[in-house]
């Protein structure tokens, strides 16, 4: 399935779902940028998501209101805000690295 596929396909379903899952509201778009220091690439993930999250805010789809678009972690969330993302993600910038290496377990 070709990347212009995709959220085609997604639409379709949400469409296609939304009175089966009534209790389900769709009230925005999540995303993550390739793990590359290209921050050209990231930039460039971060605007095609916008531009699907622009596309489908307008597409009337039941329980949905498209407020949130969430992109952007600690490395690139300055990225994600210039490109249009309201709600990113930094618990690294505010709790630390994660330790996967726990002792005593």
């Amino acid at each position: 399935m070709s990347a212009d596929a995709v959220p085609a396909f997604l639409l379709k379903g949400a469409r296609h779902n939304a009175d089966e899952f009534g209790n389900v509201n769709i009230c925005g778009l999540m995303g993550m940028a390739s793990f590359t220091d290209d921050m050209g690439k990231i930039r460039g993930e971060f605007k095609y998501l916008k531009s699907l999250f622009d596309k489908y805010s307008t597409s009337n789809i039941q329980h949905s209101v498209f407020s949130i678009l969430s992109m952007g972690m600690s490395a690139d969330y300055k990225i994600a805000i210039e490109e249009g993302g309201n709600m990113v993600r930094i618990g690294s910038l505010i709790f630390g690295e994660r330790n996967y290496h726990q002792q005593g377990s």
